[in-house]
């Protein structure tokens, strides 16, 4: 696990994602990681916006990621995606480990997380790290996750 580096731009695009990973990370149908995500990652600036990656060998096989709210200085939204054959091995986990140690670091005392209903996987590692971390509807059918660092 190291931080994102602007070098990393084509192996966050070649992460081996499956369609469904994909819709679950992005809420759309989309057959590669969109443009404008990789985009976004060129604006890391390590206070307001910092990603980590996990890298195995030379493939980047997981990205963590959180961006300050503007308006709430105090909260990040956060997202995290595995190449599916690391999935369920803690590369999330410890990604979002390191991350939230980097938030707290910057002032951030809370978390927010989207994630789709059907995401079983997801809603269950949050509710194994933050137990206590509350979930709203969203309007667009996904779970909203407020999570206290």
């Amino acid at each position: 696990m190291r931080p994102y580096e602007d070098g990393d731009r084509e192996g966050v695009l070649g992460m081996r994602l499956s369609p469904l990973s994909l819709y679950r990370r992005f809420f759309a149908g989309t057959p590669r990681i969109p443009a404008f995500y990789a985009e976004t990652l060129g604006r890391v600036d390590r206070w307001d916006r910092d990603a980590l990656v996990a890298v195995a060998d030379t493939e980047i096989v997981g990205i963590a990621e959180y961006t300050r709210d503007a308006t709430l200085p105090e909260l990040a939204d956060l997202a995290v995606m595995v190449a599916d054959p690391w999935q369920r091995r803690g590369v999330a986990r410890r990604l979002v480990a390191g991350l939230t140690a980097l938030a707290r670091t910057r002032g951030i005392d809370g978390l927010r997380a989207d994630v789709l209903a059907d995401n079983h996987a997801a809603r269950a590692a949050i509710g194994r790290v933050w137990p206590h971390a509350a979930a709203a509807h969203g309007e667009d059918g996904a779970l909203l996750y407020r999570i206290p660092l």
